[in-house]
């Protein structure tokens, strides 16, 4: 049997290149919610993030204050909730 397994992938695109402070800030809000940073590179940072619902995921990146720095994707749809 088949079944999705309990992480997504999370892929942050800045609009500029990723300075150090961006990098330890995105990495300390993602660890809230269980999150880790695979890798990154001069515009992009790829993270492993539990399944959590939309709304947790939503809410953490929506409401930073550098919102208009960067776009998120997310390998598939959370649990909504």
């Amino acid at each position: 049997m088949v079944r999705d397994g309990d992480h997504y992938a999370l892929q942050i695109y800045y609009r500029r290149d990723l300075e150090l402070e961006d990098l330890r800030d995105m990495e300390s809000r993602l660890t809230e919610v269980g999150g880790e940073i695979d890798a990154h590179a001069a515009r992009v940072i790829a993270v492993t993030i539990p399944a959590a619902p939309t709304s947790a995921l939503a809410t953490l990146l929506e409401g930073h204050p550098r919102r208009g720095d960067f776009e998120w994707r997310i390998s598939k749809s959370p649990p909504t909730g």
